[in-house]
């Protein structure tokens, strides 16, 4: 494959359609899709972390230096969500709250709302879409951010287990492994941290253990997209079988099957991000535009009528997010498109 082009664009992208089509589901009321045991949203999700754990690995391995490390991921992530959530708060809140202006701004949920500019989860902001099939929220798709700051932070954490000791990163798996499954298999009581939920964001950890090991451990040269495609199917094609483990099949097997993938460089697929990385944006707007298509249409046609509606106008945003804010932001990081295997600052996350 040409070295300096991958499918990780396309991958990202198509994460990112997942989410959407599957919230246009369940915002309308409509059953949402399931593939190898997971709804297609989460399963957008984790590739999602798959991908970030194996990039981010990548980018701090070839510069490990805190300070620059931190910013190319504050930049990659903060000026787009400030840009989405002040937009929420401050045009589409006051256009479809229920309350008059001077109470929407002095609700304590409006302040709230702000605390997602530094991650502190809140989804509602006062008296918006209240009168729609999932009330008050105005974007569901926040609480992955959190979780992907915290697994950045661990980077260095887990590039430091690989050189000292392989066993050690086993045991950093095996611990976001356990959480994971205790989820799937004991459903705890909920458990709220800093506006997200424990257990649900434990579920993802694991995925972003798994790309960074293949990152910190050099095991591309092992993957091989039909052996991860084939594997996905097969899961899939056997969940009756596999039972509540179905999870604990797919932590590994996802991993392999997206990474595997997005190494390839295959004609057409390779160059979707031509015009940019548009799947952040994607991630950020849609839930929001979906819920103003459900205010301002209604249900009726159900999820699909509801993602053909808010596609174009989400993929506006996204488009504009890149171009005016996130690639303004990464300076010439934007731009950078060295071969994954030499180092380079590219911009590398989605996402969530």
């Amino acid at each position: 494959m040409r070295n300096d082009r991958n499918n990780f664009d396309a991958l990202r992208l198509l994460g990112a359609l997942f989410v959407l089509v599957n919230h246009s589901m369940e915002l309308t009321g409509d059953h949402p899709f399931g593939f190898a045991g997971q709804g297609v949203s989460t399963l957008g999700v984790k590739m999602f972390f798959a991908m970030s754990g194996f990039l981010i690995t990548i980018s701090w391995v070839r510069d490990p230096h805190p300070g620059r490390f931190i910013s190319r991921r504050a930049r990659r992530i903060m000026p787009a969500l400030a840009v989405m959530v002040i937009v929420s708060a401050l045009i589409i809140g006051p256009i479809f709250t229920t309350l008059e202006l001077p109470a929407y701004a002095a609700h304590p949920l409006f302040m709230r709302y702000l605390g997602n500019l530094v991650f502190y989860v809140s989804y509602a902001l006062p008296g918006v879409f209240a009168n729609n099939p999932l009330a008050y929220a105005t974007n569901g798709s926040l609480w992955t951010l959190p979780v992907e700051v915290v697994m950045y932070a661990l980077v260095p954490l887990l590039v430091l287990a690989t050189k000292r000791h392989a066993i050690l990163l086993g045991l950093l798996f095996s611990v976001s492994f356990s959480l994971s499954m205790i989820f799937y298999l004991r459903h705890p009581t909920p458990l709220v941290v800093l506006g997200t939920e424990f257990w649900t964001a434990a579920t993802l950890a694991p995925y972003f253990v798994v790309g960074s090991a293949i990152a910190s451990l050099r095991l591309t040269h092992f993957l091989d997209w039909r052996i991860g495609v084939l594997g996905i199917l097969l899961l899939h094609w056997n969940l009756a079988a596999v039972g509540p483990w179905a999870e604990a099949v797919l932590v590994l097997i996802l991993p392999y099957a997206v990474l595997a993938v997005g190494l390839q460089a295959w004609p057409v697929i390779a160059s979707a991000g031509r015009f940019g990385d548009w799947s952040y944006g994607l991630y950020l707007w849609a839930f929001p535009i979906q819920q103003m298509v459900v205010s301002a249409t209604g249900t009726g046609g159900g999820g699909w009528r509801n993602a053909s509606l808010a596609l174009p106008a989400t993929l506006l945003m996204a488009a504009l997010s890149w171009h005016l804010v996130e690639r303004r932001a990464l300076g010439r990081a934007a731009g950078d498109r060295k071969p994954i295997a030499q180092p380079s600052s590219r911009p590398i996350t989605r996402a969530v």
